[in-house]
Parts: structure tokens; C-alpha cells; sequence
């Protein structure tokens, strides 16, 4: 994941397979001679054992890099295995040539030789198949989990995007009806509105906002709401605690303070409680008589979508109903910053 995540990833992905094949054959090479040349020089290695190194090379990479996805790509499984079975037998028995010419025919015949060196090289063989499988699993696996997050990422905008359209959807409702009737506070409201829009349009690009600049935003929405309904005593957003830079993703908190509007009535409050782990927005309100035969539902419905996407084991979301007031509790739980 670190790797994933790097900014040197394409670095690591051309380089990283080099050094570690680089790296095994080298302790490859000093295992067999550890193991059966103690007390030679290491050309004397080399000369001995080199044919074996080679053609246990190109066994290996012939596989590994051709033979198996070709096999893969065609299907065509028993070409496959036809043309290893000649390839290991015709270099078992080059080995056992070159061995015998080097008069180090040793306690083996040279049928022995020939069945131990097919068995040696076998395993190459294997150990290729075995490693291309597993690189290439690997491999399907980041690029499924890369595409999940390219689909998720694209759920997230549209999400995002939705909030735009229902927001703007309900003001030109209400501008309507304040047209109507000639209302003096028209201007000042549709000048509110051109503001949350600006926010909505050019701050919410990003990922995460500070948390700060969301919260002057719900309380310029708290305002806009005020000056349409004509009623004082509209409470301001409570805060408890310290902001800091803490960041949030934006518009995340608007849907239950617009609920509170759209479906309740005084008394209400809204209150944020903010810890550097956790945030918690809890509204309370009376519920109007007609508010269950209100359509849409589209606010929490795209909160509920984007939280499980955005915090799904790191929040939790709570409607109640008592006695006609509805309180909704957003817990969500920040990550630790390290």
C-alpha cells in the first residue's frame, strides 16, 4: 500500500522486480557455492557450474516472461507442456554432456545425470510458473482495487455535484414565492444565496475543507433562512470546542441543518461538538404537521450514501422522533494524524 501510494511508484514499479530478481539468483549463486564448492575460487565456480546457471536462466525467463502468457492468452495448455518436456530433456542432457566433458562424471551414469538435471531444471520451471502466477494475481488485484476506487471516487463527485442542483432547486423555489409577492428583502437574500452558491461551485473542489469555513457557511445558510421567514431569534450554529485546522468533507453537515428547515419549526437548536478525534453535529427541532407528506428526501439520502462511502466503519448517523421533535446525532470519528 505504501508503494500504491508513493509518489516514486513508477520508479518502483520498473525497478523493484529487477533488484529482487537480481537479488535472488545472487544468493542463489553463493548458496551453491557455500553449499558445493567451499574452499574453491569463485571462477572456478563459474566454470563448473556456469552452463547450469545459464540454462536454469533461460528456463526460467523463457517461462516467465513468454511461454506462460502465451499459454494463458491462447489456451493452449498442452503446447505448453509438450515444449518444456523437450526443453528440459534436450538441457538435462546438455548438462550432463558438458559435465562428463569436464571428466567429473562423479558416482552418476549419464542416464542419472540426465534424470537429475531434468529434475533440477523442473524446478525452475516450476518456480517460474509458481512466481508468474503469483505477479500476475497481485498485479489483477491492485488494478480491481484501483478501478473500485476510480468507481467510488466517481460515485463521490456525483454525489457531491447532487447537492448543488437540490440546494439551488429549493432557493429558486423560494425566491419564486418571495417575487410574488414583491418582497423588500429579495435582494439581500438572493445575494446570500449567490454566496453559499459560490462556495458550492469553487471551495468544494477539494477533497476536504476546513472545518471552520464549512461552519460560516451553514451559519450564512441559517441567515438566508431568517431573512425569508421573517422570524428573530434564529440560533446560530453552536460550536464547543477547538476547530484548529481540522478539515471535513464539504457539504457534509448541510444536509441535517437544511432538514431542520424543511421539515421543523421553532424551537430548534444546532449544536457541534468538535474534538481533535471526533466531531458531532446534533439538530433538534419541532416537526411541522405536514412534514411527513413533504417530498424528496434527496438531502439524506445522499448523506447516508456518501457517509458510508467516505466513513463507513468511522461514524454513526441517528434520526429520532419524540414526542413530535425529531433530533438527528452525526458522529463521525476523524483519523489520526501521525
Amino acid at each position: 500500500m505504501l508503494f500504491h501510494q508513493s509518489k516514486y511508484r513508477g520508479v518502483i514499479d520498473r525497478y523493484l522486480p529487477l533488484l529482487l530478481h537480481g537479488l535472488g539468483w545472487l544468493a542463489y549463486v553463493f548458496a551453491v557455492y557455500n553449499g558445493n564448492a567451499a574452499g574453491r575460487s569463485f571462477v572456478e565456480l563459474l566454470t563448473r557450474y556456469g552452463p547450469k546457471f545459464i540454462l536454469q536462466a533461460i528456463i526460467f525467463y523463457s517461462n516467465y516472461l513468454y511461454l506462460i502468457p502465451a499459454a494463458l492468452a491462447s489456451l493452449r495448455i498442452r503446447r505448453f507442456i509438450s515444449f518444456n518436456i523437450v526443453l528440459v530433456a534436450v538441457f538435462a542432457a546438455v548438462l550432463s554432456g558438458v559435465r562428463y566433458l569436464q571428466a567429473a562424471s562423479g558416482q552418476f551414469s549419464f542416464l542419472q545425470s540426465i534424470w537429475i538435471n531434468c529434475l533440477n531444471i523442473t524446478w525452475f520451471l516450476v518456480l517460474a510458473i509458481l512466481i508468474r502466477f503469483s505477479t500476475d494475481w497481485f498485479r489483477q488485484k491492485q488494478l480491481e482495487k484501483e478501478k473500485e476506487n476510480q468507481q467510488l471516487k466517481t460515485e463521490l463527485n456525483f454525489l457531491k455535484a447532487q447537492v448543488n442542483p437540490h440546494f439551488f432547486f429549493n432557493s429558486l423555489n423560494n425566491l419564486y414565492a418571495l417575487a410574488l409577492k414583491q418582497a423588500p428583502e429579495t435582494p439581500e437574500i438572493i445575494l446570500k444565496i449567490s454566496g453559499i452558491m459560490r462556495y458550492m461551485l469553487y471551495e468544494t473542489d477539494a477533497s476536504q475543507v476546513p472545518l471552520r469555513q464549512e461552519v460560516d457557511m451553514i451559519n450564512t445558510y441559517i441567515s438566508l433562512q431568517q431573512l425569508k421567514s421573517k422570524s428573530a431569534g434564529y440560533p446560530s450554529i453552536v460550536v464547543t470546542g477547538d476547530m484548529g485546522n481540522l478539515q471535513i468533507e464539504p457539504l457534509l453537515l448541510l444536509p441535517l441543518v437544511e432538514n431542520v428547515f424543511k421539515h421543523g419549526t421553532l424551537p430548534f437548536t444546532i449544536v457541534l461538538q468538535v474534538s481533535p478525534v471526533s466531531i458531532q453535529l446534533t439538530t433538534s427541532n419541532q416537526m411541522r404537521k405536514e412534514a411527513n407528506a413533504t417530498p424528496g428526501g434527496i438531502g439524506l439520502s445522499n448523506l447516508k450514501r456518501r457517509l458510508s462511502l467516505l466513513y463507513a466503519d468511522a461514524h454513526r448517523l441517528e434520526l429520532r422522533e419524540n414526542d413530535n421533535t425529531f433530533t438527528a446525532t452525526l458522529i463521525l470519528n476523524l483519523p489520526i494524524k501521525k
